[in-house]
């Protein structure tokens, strides 16, 4: 499926979807009407011959046109929308707090042999400060997405 700019003017071969996307559009060509034409030619004499026999060869002056009514084409396309820059930010944003939230994924078994008696203080208190940290960090980005 052919893809194009946001104004529907350029067909693009390469574009980045970290810095927009793609929505479903239809291109829409007008293809004008075109008036029929008649051949008009004529015959030169190449040779002429003692009998008086001819050798002739056609010369076309103005070539036939086959005629056709004005069309309407549409063709389903795809149109590569810029993301804006809030977007942007806020995707930016939603990234980091999903590798926050599996570090903390990564961790919950830890806090579940911890809670459990399994793991000593002494070594979980490094995973819970961790945990800490990217919990506040979380908290911190989720009030900066607009």
């Amino acid at each position: 499926m052919k893809v194009f700019n946001a104004s529907k003017t350029e067909e693009l071969k390469v574009f980045d979807l970290t810095k927009g996307y793609l929505k479903d559009d239809v291109l829409v060509v007008q293809t004008p009407a075109i008036a029929e034409v008649k051949e008009v030619s004529h015959y030169e004499i190449i040779k002429v011959y003692p009998n008086g026999g001819k050798d002739v060869r056609k010369v076309v002056d103005i070539p036939a046109v086959k005629g056709q009514e004005a069309k309407t084409i549409t063709e389903a396309i795809k149109v590569f929308v810029p993301f804006t820059e809030k977007e942007l930010i806020n995707n930016m944003l939603d990234t980091r707090i999903a590798e926050l939230k599996a570090k903390l994924f990564e961790t919950d078994y830890k806090a579940i042999k911890f809670f459990e008696g399994e793991m000593s203080e002494a070594e979980y208190s490094s995973t819970r400060i961790e945990r800490k940290i990217w919990r506040e960090e979380i908290n911190r980005l989720q009030s900066q997405i607009r």
